[in-house]
């Protein structure tokens, strides 16, 4: 598939070509087959972007590229080399070829499996094949001037922009290198951490901005926090967080509370134990957060469901909390679920969830 040689910037759509133009909209799918991330973002110019795509299911898969249509795509990336977030990375670049829709960019992060048969790899040998350029975003040892992020999608006059902030430290490359040495994935403090936002936008709450850490560590997000507080324009501060790690205990620092405004969003899988972890979904609940999950975990039942009785067999079998769901995220004035594919009703009274939207389909 042949490439045009511009860099990744608008598309040149208008706000009439789009019902609703001027924000950010993040798609977040159920990924059923385990833990997985799975997610979209439409630019305010309604182009589109992947950032992580670790599932090989057909629904996912389709109900993405019907989104899309022909235009196609200005970025699909990883924010890590794990298979819960390239798995499917090969068969979405692959549709996209049959189908003749354009692929701007593949990125990924340094930390990839030598490995020919890794989800990863193989998608960038077949980015190669077909001339879709990629970049490889690799940390980097912070200078003593203020390092500058990667920029993977903006608007020509700066009026929005989606930046890289890759981890900066020399202890993050060693793990890096080491991982290579043994011939495994680097682990989770290699992971990119996404930031949309619109410029010119008041900070406070956060405005117009959204994050997306991967699996990004408590040391990552701190990396992303150091680089940020040398440009104005890239504070943390947010209305839309993906919370990393499918909600983890060891990925969630005790300081990120103050940069969370409007909504966190959960991928997980259902009835872990682990997934996403209490104290993570107890560390979110303040009033001015609404949470919402893809999938049902046991640990909602476990720590807020005094109510729920032994014979309620819908809070142990699989199924979908919110499932597959939409965050508009605006140029000012709170982040909001436009819509899901579930309203998470039959379930939501055990866990700290958001309120019930309407059903995408």
């Amino acid at each position: 598939m042949e490439r045009k040689d511009s860099a990744p910037n608008s598309r040149g759509l208008t706000s009439s070509d789009w019902p609703e133009a001027g924000a950010f909209e993040l798609h977040v799918f159920r990924v059923e087959e385990g833990l997985g991330n799975a997610c979209a973002l439409r630019m305010p110019d309604g182009s589109w972007g992947v950032v992580d795509w670790g599932t090989e299911s057909d629904e996912p898969l389709s109900t993405l590229l019907d989104l899309v249509g022909p235009e196609g795509f200005r970025f699909i990336g990883a924010s890590h080399a794990h298979e819960d977030h390239t798995l499917g990375l090969p068969k979405l670049l692959e549709l996209c070829v049959s189908r003749e829709l354009p692929v701007d960019w593949l990125f990924y992060p340094a930390t990839t499996l030598p490995k020919p048969d890794s989800p990863l790899t193989r998608a960038r040998v077949y980015a190669k094949k077909h001339k879709i350029r990629d970049t490889v975003v690799g940390v980097r040892i912070r200078p003593p001037a203020a390092p500058e992020p990667d920029l993977i999608a903006y608007e020509e006059e700066g009026d929005w922009a989606v930046v890289i902030l890759a981890p900066d430290d020399a202890a993050v490359a060693a793990q890096e290198v080491a991982a290579l040495e043994r011939d495994e994935v680097a682990g989770n403090a290699t992971s990119l951490v996404i930031l949309a936002y619109f410029a010119e936008t008041a900070v406070p709450p956060g405005l117009g901005r959204l994050v997306l850490p991967g699996d990004a560590t408590r040391f990552t997000l701190g990396s992303a926090r150091r680089m940020a507080n040398y440009h104005s324009q890239l504070v943390l501060h947010n209305q839309a967080f993906l919370v990393p790690h499918h909600g983890s205990k060891a990925n969630l620092p005790d300081w990120l509370g103050q940069y969370l405004h409007g909504v966190a969003l959960v991928s997980g899988r259902t009835n872990s134990d682990h997934h996403p972890a209490d104290s993570v979904l107890e560390q979110l609940r303040h009033e001015s957060l609404e949470i919402f999950c893809t999938s049902y975990a046991r640990c909602c039942r476990q720590r807020y469901g005094d109510r729920a009785g032994a014979g309620q067999s819908h809070l142990v079998r699989p199924g979908p909390c919110f499932g597959d769901f939409v965050v508009r995220v605006p140029r000012s004035g709170k982040a909001t679920l436009a819509r899901s594919s579930d309203d998470g009703g039959s379930r939501r009274t055990f866990g700290i969830c958001g309120a019930p939207v309407m059903r995408l389909r």
